[in-house]
């Protein structure tokens, strides 16, 4: 087979042969495992070399040189990182302290300059960094921008930014000139871009961004920085969670945004006409062709492929995307991972010199998932670096190709094969993921155990307000599926934690080891805390040994403590009975009633709630009034109606569910008390203690949307002071109009016809049934 001079080739370097890739331009290459990071592309001449064909994927074809001594005669030498096809990834980023901490590790050897600039040399070639970026509490007074690291080549940061507490820096768009997706893998409380008390910040800058996959923008307390309400982020945030806070003060910010009137590439809000912008020199840009796309367009406005995301260098081509929708398969994106993938093997064999490898055919093996991100073969995925799935320096987990996925834990049902660490094999019964114990302080090491079944040893959770807040959801995920504690558990200074409901699958408590050789469970000094373990004939909770001590909880009931007392069957006692008995007896040393729940209103009673109408913008809830004959009405304040989304109708739910002191997944809205309000209640009644109370819920509610919602009484704590609170009630609000549909592609198939293909609405706000095309 030969090929004619002036071709454009592409030749892959191996140890002894040269392989060749031919079908694409300058701008796309598949790089191969086994090949060396550089690549040469022959220009053509006289000399014609002799190849042979190994196979074909697709509609690109791999051959080989016979002659391995071939050199090309005219080759240019490319750097691999160039192209949008190769990926150079590297892990999570943590600045702290000083910006220059982006490239050098803490000093342990004599080596740390020189391994400084290898890392450097790194990060500015990475591409795509895997993980989460974050630059965190640089304030000395004396940093300007060029003191800042700058990841030039950055176009995908796959988990969340955090830009927290940094001085000297004007611009997110000087570290990141070129960062294009935010993949939202991992969250900061349900936000993917999280940037928060930065005093010189003027402006985010990332004049690149075009999509957050998944995930919400948080943007507070920068009292300098503008043009964040200038920016139109409803085209960005692309994913199911949306969320998005932005504050500017008012007055402040010009916002003036580029005086290029008649640029059809910058957006402008269909309603307001207004230019949407990143700062006074770089408006938001779109495609020409389709406003709506998330795929984005070459430069030339040519539509990318639909599997990419933030552009690509060449139209409709899945190897020339800058980020993909879905998976990357070495360069291409994909939809899924396929059955078999093209591998490039080697094989060993008598040489010149012993023994040598020489490049054997292309082979196709199994493809494997990881991460929700790339597509490998088993060998690639068992040949990843261990990583730590649980608390212990001392072991790593390796990563195992399995049932199409490649991950570092087995899923559930199945445990790592003790002949292959690799594998894993079925659980003839249930088979639980050991962890052992350790102290949690934050919530990235209470991750740790996310997976964990059984704690061998102690847990003790000190969780200090202060060092990192998190959503209540993250404390489920990392507790929900501990089960049994082999010695004892310490809750003690959370002032995060509003309830014990966390620890949802937590039956049983060994005692092992106790707490000051007396204790199993001990839990003290948590000022938020109303609400203990979720307990009910279900869901039983024992003790095997040791006793229990509540002290210094000042939210939490005592008779809720003495409630759980007897679920354990235990009791409370003054005095100690015979010695059989005094493991069971629980007295005012251990659980202290004068200590535990003092700035509580403990006395509730039921409130009556109802939904009287229901629409796609909103519902309307009425209440009987709380009852405030036998009180000073003065100490009664109102009515709080809390509502938030949901996925179903969960009966098992309570209201301290996903809940903390530093996060709220519930909405709130507040209602004064009527009696001295000008407002007529929905009867139109005047207001009075039988009359009922209503409201109309429209705040952040969205149409076609599931609610929880229940209302409670606002009562200033005196002596004898009641409250009263609803069950929960629930509530979908109707359809609305949808969001219109994203034009992808119309093309012409004769002169009586045309093919249209388009996306769905970003949001649907009901069950689409069908479209309507019209033609002018």
């Amino acid at each position: 087979m030969k090929f004619d001079a002036g071709k454009n080739l592409y030749f892959l370097s191996t140890f002894f042969e040269w392989v060749l890739y031919i079908g694409g331009s300058e701008q796309g290459c598949y790089c191969l495992p086994e090949t060396r990071s550089f690549l040469l592309q022959y220009r053509g001449g006289s000399e014609q070399p002799e190849v042979s064909e190994i196979g074909t994927v697709g509609n690109r074809k791999w051959l080989k040189s016979r002659n391995s001594e071939f050199r090309p005669t005219s080759a240019t030498v490319h750097d691999l990182r160039n192209f949008p096809g190769f990926e150079n990834p590297t892990r999570s980023v943590d600045i702290r302290n000083d910006p220059r901490n982006a490239f050098h590790q803490p000093r342990r050897n004599m080596k740390t300059d020189e391994d400084g600039k290898e890392r450097k040399l790194k990060y500015r070639e990475c591409t795509i960094l895997e993980g989460d970026f974050t630059i965190s509490m640089i304030t000395r007074s004396n940093l300007t921008d060029d003191l800042f690291p700058v990841f030039e080549n950055l176009r995908e940061i796959t988990g969340s930014i955090l830009v927290f507490q940094i001085r000297g820096l004007t611009s997110l768009g000087r570290i990141f000139p070129n960062l294009r997706v935010i993949g939202g893998h991992s969250l900061i409380m349900n936000y993917a871009l999280v940037v928060y008390q930065n005093y010189d910040l003027r402006d985010i800058g990332l004049t690149k961004l075009v999509a957050i996959k998944n995930g919400g923008v948080r943007i507070t307390e920068n009292p300098r920085l503008c043009y964040t309400r200038s920016i139109s982020w409803k085209q960005i945030l692309i994913g199911n969670i949306r969320d998005l806070i932005i504050d500017q003060v008012a007055g402040h910010c010009k916002n003036d945004c580029p005086t290029s009137e008649n640029d059809p590439h910058c957006f402008r809000d269909p309603f307001t006409s207004n230019m949407a912008c990143w700062n006074n020199t770089h408006c938001q840009r779109i495609c020409i062709n389709n406003q709506k796309t998330i795929s984005g367009c070459t430069i030339n406005d040519e539509l990318c492929h639909e599997e990419c995301i933030g552009g690509c260098t060449r139209p409709n081509d899945t190897f020339a995307c800058f980020s993909c929708r879905h998976l990357d398969l070495n360069g291409q994106c994909v939809s899924k991972c396929p059955d078999h993938l093209p591998v490039l093997e080697t094989r060993s064999g008598p040489g010149k010199h012993g023994t040598e490898s020489r490049t054997g055919g292309l082979k196709t093996r199994h493809g494997y998932e990881q991460l929700g991100r790339r597509c490998l073969t088993k060998y690639e995925c068992e040949a990843l670096y261990p990583v730590t799935s649980y608390p212990s320096a001392d072991e790593k987990s390796v990563w195992k190709a399995f049932k199409k996925h490649c991950s570092y834990e087995c899923p559930n049902g199945y445990r790592e094969d003790p002949l292959n660490s690799h594998s894993c094999i079925e659980c003839i019964n249930f088979c639980p993921k050991k962890c052992p114990g350790d102290t949690v302080d934050s919530i990235s090491s209470a991750l740790k155990f996310s997976k964990c079944n059984m704690i061998e040893g102690n847990l003790e959770i000190d969780m200090r307000i202060g060092i990192e807040s998190t959503s209540a959801e993250k404390f489920t995920e990392a507790f929900g599926e501990i089960e049994e504690i082999t010695g004892y558990l310490l809750i003690r200074f959370s002032s995060a934690f509003m309830s014990l409901h966390m620890f949802k699958k937590l039956r049983r408590i060994h005692g092992q080891q106790l707490w000051k050789n007396l204790y199993a469970l001990v839990v003290f000094e948590n000022q938020n805390l109303r609400q203990l373990f979720n307990v009910d004939e279900e869901h039983k909770i024992e003790i095997l040994r040791g006793k229990i001590s509540f002290q210094n909880n000042r939210m939490l009931c005592y008779d809720k403590i003495k409630n759980f007392i007897e679920h354990l069957g235990m009791k409370v006692c003054t005095e100690f009975g015979d010695e059989n008995n005094k493991a069971k007896c629980v007295g005012e040393s251990d659980v202290s009633p004068f200590s535990n729940g003092d700035k509580a209103i403990c006395d509730e009673i039921p409130l009556e709630v109802k939904i009287v109408s229901v629409y796609s913008y909103g519902f309307v809830i009425t209440w009987t009034p709380f009852n405030t004959t036998d009180m000073d009405h003065r100490k009664f304040l109102g009515y709080m109606i809390f509502y938030k989304k949901v996925d179903k109708i969960n009966l098992n739910m309570t209201i301290d569910d996903d809940r903390s002191a530093c996060s709220d997944s519930w909405s709130m809205y507040f209602v004064t008390d009527g009696s001295d309000s000008t407002k007529e209640d929905i009867s139109g009644e005047d207001a009075g203690t039988s009359s009922p109370k209503g409201e109309l819920i429209n705040q952040g509610v969205e149409a076609n949307t599931l609610y929880a919602v229940y209302v409670q009484t606002r009562v200033v704590n005196h002596p004898g002071a009641k409250n009263a609170i609803s069950p929960i009630l629930y509530v979908k609000t109707l359809f609305g109009v949808p969001d219109p549909p994203r034009m992808r592609a119309s093309i012409a198939l004769s002169p009586n016809s045309i093919k249209l293909n388009w996306d769905p609405p970003l949001e649907a706000y009901g069950d689409i049934t069908h479209y309507m095309v019209l033609i002018f």
